[in-house]
């Protein structure tokens, strides 16, 4: 089995894989958890049933489903097919295009963050250089110092 994890999107709720039947869904979300990093869920039959928790029976109708045309699934490629059969057991068909999902919300994040420690050391900084500036006479008889709060004039 795979040391990877698989991201489960929410919306699998709204696709057409929740309208099956419990053992249908159990059994694909079970081949989400057990794939490798391409999509590939190394088994045999009864080996994907007893790690779903399913009669061999129940998996067989499932992967019958998930390797049939879907005309109502939101992605259109492969016809709407979830899997397809490999030496050694079946590859999610989208398994690359939610990964590459994943990377780029996982990307948006890490800019995100790395824009808010940049603002807040620029921050730091300006305020860093402002409390150690020199004193400026703007003015012979008026002397100001800078803060970051307000310039207070003497």
């Amino acid at each position: 089995m795979s040391t990877n994890f698989t991201k489960l999107f929410s919306s699998i709720i709204a696709s057409t894989v929740w309208s099956e039947s419990v053992h249908t869904k159990v059994v694909w979300i079970t081949m989400l958890a057990m794939c490798d990093r391409h999509g590939r869920v190394h088994s045999s039959i009864p080996g994907l049933a007893h790690m779903a928790h399913v009669t061999t029976d129940e998996c067989r109708i499932a992967l019958r489903r998930f390797l049939s045309p879907d005309p109502d699934s939101r992605t259109p490629d492969y016809e709407g097919k979830r899997i397809e059969e490999i030496d050694g057991g079946w590859r999610l068909l989208n398994h690359s295009k939610y990964r590459d999902l994943e990377d780029q919300e996982s990307q948006r994040i890490s800019k995100r963050d790395w824009a808010t420690k940049e603002r807040a050391r620029k921050k730091a900084e300006k305020l860093a250089n402002e409390a150690n500036r020199p004193v400026i006479l703007h003015n012979p008889t008026v002397i100001s110092y800078h803060s970051h709060d307000n310039e207070d004039k003497f």
